[in-house]
């Protein structure tokens, strides 16, 4: 189950980009790639956007 929302997710971003005319690049740190729907999670766990700027 938690594959599929994590799915649905990056689906859901790349359409983003591509109405955006872009295309979804997944970012790399130190040569692996980012996680981008935990690191959404921990954002939103950590008080949002707002909360970790």
């Amino acid at each position: 189950a938690q594959t599929r929302v994590k799915l649905n997710y990056l689906d859901q971003i790349a359409k983003f980009w591509e109405i955006q005319g872009s295309s979804l690049k997944i970012p790399n740190v130190e040569r692996r790639i980012l996680d981008l729907y935990s690191l959404s999670k921990i954002v939103v766990e950590e008080g949002g956007y707002e909360a970790i700027v």
